[in-house]
């Protein structure tokens, strides 16, 4: 038997929807984009519909805040797999991954 994770999903309009890593899989190749930010408060992942334009800016706005804040961004295949590292934002990039800068010290 096999369980998969329940994820907490923030829509575009800021609620939040419940998905399976099934279903995440299923939105991306169906041409959604998923960003999945790595913080101080966990995972945190947000869905955006690319043929929304006001989507499509805020994810443009959203990718451009965290890369200026010290976050990478990876481009990933379906199953999650960083990817080559993304310098600008790309609408059609399906799944992204935002991981903060390593300090050392």
């Amino acid at each position: 038997m096999q369980i998969e994770t329940q994820f907490e999903v923030k829509r575009h309009d800021g609620t939040m929807e419940s998905f399976t890593e099934t279903d995440l899989r299923s939105k991306v190749q169906g041409g959604s984009l998923l960003f999945e930010i790595m913080d101080h408060s966990g995972d945190v992942k947000k869905i955006w519909d690319p043929s929304k334009s006001i989507e499509v800016d805020d994810a443009r706005q959203s990718f451009e805040n965290l890369t200026k804040n010290g976050y990478r961004a990876y481009r990933t295949n379906d199953k999650g797999d960083t990817g080559e590292q993304m310098k600008t934002f790309d609408a059609a990039a399906g799944r992204v991954v935002f991981v903060p800068q390593m300090q050392g010290g």
